[in-house]
């Protein structure tokens, strides 16, 4: 979040921008992360808390959208943006900002790849979403918001986790594990792991995966006296 900047300039000195981004760090009495992510993602502006609120109100028509990470200590680091339908004053865009203001800078050389990053930005609909812990959950924003709200009751586990054990394919040559794992989290699959996140089952499917190789456990021996008889008599 702090080396985003780094791919965007000031506003000074640019006459015109079709984006406009509001860099905030360390914002504390924010609330939660999920709610500022999600009051980002429905474009719902005002219900941002009064710390993350933009000077102005960014003009009909142009679409918000932003970044969220958890600094821990009850702060976040927020990225917002906003793209206008038509290229306007800098100046003009400059009025939005709270934070500290940026746009996309386009310049040759190995600035190319970083340049992409706020032009995706405004181009390819880049998506809002809070990150958080990524590194310790290995997995996207979207997995790392699911992973924090989803709670089932102790039976509902149980249930989903057998049924796992019992009918995940072992093998991944195909991709006929993930294509089972895709099928059966679906919300309408009427599988007993449906709206479950995907790391979840993917983990779980991995570890019975493991399991299976090498040698197989066994937990029942056809063992009776007749084995004893000859032992016995001899």
């Amino acid at each position: 979040m702090q080396d985003f900047p780094s791919c965007c300039r000031q506003p000074s000195g640019v006459k015109t921008t079709i984006m406009i981004v509001d860099v905030q760090l360390a914002v504390g009495h924010c609330g939660s992360l999920h709610d500022v992510a999600l009051a980002l993602k429905e474009e719902r502006v005002a219900s941002l808390p009064a710390a993350l609120h933009f000077a102005e109100a960014p003009p009909a028509g142009s679409k918000v959208g932003g970044v969220v990470m958890d600094k821990g200590n009850g702060q976040l680091d927020v990225i917002k943006y906003v793209t206008f339908n038509d290229k306007v004053s800098t100046r003009e865009a400059s009025k939005l900002i709270a934070g500290s203001a940026y746009v996309p800078f386009s310049r040759p050389g190995p600035w190319a790849v970083k340049k992409a990053i706020p032009i995706l930005a405004g181009q390819a609909a880049w998506t809002p979403c809070a990150l958080g812990h990524s590194d310790q959950m290995g997995g996207t924003s979207k997995e790392w918001i699911e992973l924090s709200t989803w709670a089932p009751d102790n039976e509902t586990l149980l249930q989903g986790v057998s049924f796992i054990n019992d009918y995940t394919p072992e093998t991944e040559a195909n991709n006929e594990q993930h294509t089972w794992i895709v099928m059966n989290i679906k919300e309408d699959s009427d599988s007993p792991i449906a709206g479950w996140p995907e790391a979840k089952v993917r983990v779980m499917a991995q570890n019975k995966s493991k399991a299976s190789t090498g040698v197989t456990l066994q937990r029942g021996f056809p063992l009776t006296d007749y084995f004893f008889v000859e032992p016995l008599l001899g």
